[in-house]
């Protein structure tokens, strides 16, 4: 999922786009730019294919903003084996993980800070972002690891990351799909 931001600076904005893992809520690509042009974008998924190195079939979900409907990002995606996937206009629903990280970085960082310049804002940005809450996102819960995507569950089953659970994960994890949380069921419910 794929979201982009603005962060208010006395030199002018300084534009933000990230991508959110739809399994761990941690973001594995951003981007910073002073402009809009579709190159932020392209960035941001570069850094995410560079750090997730996905198979063929992965989806990449976002609004419908010019920079994702643009040729080089169309391109990058084709080249990259991605699928692309825009939600339907003025619904932000589907795009929610995204939203709530941008929701989240505006409210506990750019609220609260003036920033002079765009190099401040990239790296109170940056911090935020990889020390805050990235390692923040993993904490709260059964998560795929960043670094390979891949963990065992209980029973010594791969789980492969965001594609799918296998059966007896299913039992354990509830018939979760990738765009929810994995949270075990409660034997008392």
């Amino acid at each position: 999922m794929a979201d982009i931001t603005y962060v208010p600076t006395w030199e002018g904005w300084l534009f933000l786009a990230v991508v959110v893992d739809a399994c761990s809520r941690c973001v594995c690509g951003w981007s910073m730019r002073d402009d809009l042009k579709a190159d932020l974008v392209v960035d941001a998924l570069g850094m995410a294919t560079a750090r997730r190195r996905p198979g063929p079939g992965l989806i990449h979900h976002s609004d419908r903003g010019g920079q994702y409907r643009s040729l080089a990002f169309g391109r990058t995606l084709r080249d990259s084996g991605i699928l692309a996937s825009m939600g339907s206009c003025g619904d932000a629903y589907d795009n929610a993980a995204a939203e709530s990280f941008m929701a989240s970085i505006k409210t506990e960082l750019v609220k609260r800070n003036t920033f002079k310049t765009r190099d401040e804002a990239r790296l109170a940005v940056f911090s935020y972002i990889e020390g805050f809450y990235n390692p923040q996102a993993q904490a709260l819960g059964p998560r795929l690891p960043i670094s390979d995507g891949i963990r065992e569950d209980a029973q010594g089953e791969s789980l492969t990351h965001c594609r799918g659970l296998t059966e007896n994960s299913q039992r354990r994890w509830g018939n979760s799909t990738c765009g929810r949380f994995l949270r075990p069921r409660v034997p008392w419910t």
